[in-house]
């Protein structure tokens, strides 16, 4: 297996979820690649139950030249991406 992370923050907090393989010895066999865990499968559920319970609710004041651009949604490994979602962007 590998590490999953998932970090995010807002004006007031940030929080980093991160669940660890400490026995680098094992290794983990899977067939599919859907069946493989990630960041945004595992540690992102954690992070954002963590920020609805700190309750925050404020949030960063959107820049001006905001894009929407088709992104990755999936990467895991470069040049290999099968879901793509578009998503705000900063104008170069």
């Amino acid at each position: 297996a590998k590490d999953l992370l998932s970090i995010g923050y807002t004006p007031k907090y940030s929080v980093a979820v991160w669940y660890g393989n400490f026995n680098r010895s094992k290794k983990v066999n899977r067939k599919l690649d859907n069946d493989k865990p990630t960041g945004i499968k595992v540690a992102s559920p954690t992070m954002l139950k963590i920020f609805k319970l700190l309750n925050d609710k404020s949030w960063f004041k959107k820049p001006p030249k905001i894009i929407k651009k088709r992104v990755c949604q999936d990467i895991i490994r470069v040049g290999e991406c099968k879901n793509y979602i578009e998503d705000e962007t900063h104008l170069l």
